[in-house]
């Protein structure tokens, strides 16, 4: 993990979400989900299905995405700008 605190609070709220919306410790692929989900709401898209629960949470990723300087996948940062 990195010393970074907006990387590290992404990660565990990423996680909290995890937990939250679909009852996982870390689904498999969370940051994935995560990330489209985050692209789609910066489009303007509409959250459908397994997403449509992750809406209040969208505001926080994309500010601590920004924040963090990329998007956490797993255990390494990746940057996604």
């Amino acid at each position: 993990m990195t010393d970074h605190p907006a990387v590290e609070l992404l990660c565990d709220t990423m996680s909290g979400i995890s937990e939250d919306v679909y009852a996982a410790g870390w689904l498999q692929d969370c940051e994935w989900a995560l990330w489209h989900a985050l692209t789609e709401w910066r489009a303007g898209r509409p959250a459908v299905g397994a997403h449509a629960n992750l809406s209040p949470y969208m505001t926080k990723l994309d500010w601590l995405h920004r924040q963090a300087g990329g998007w956490w996948m797993g255990w390494a940062k990746e940057v996604e700008r």
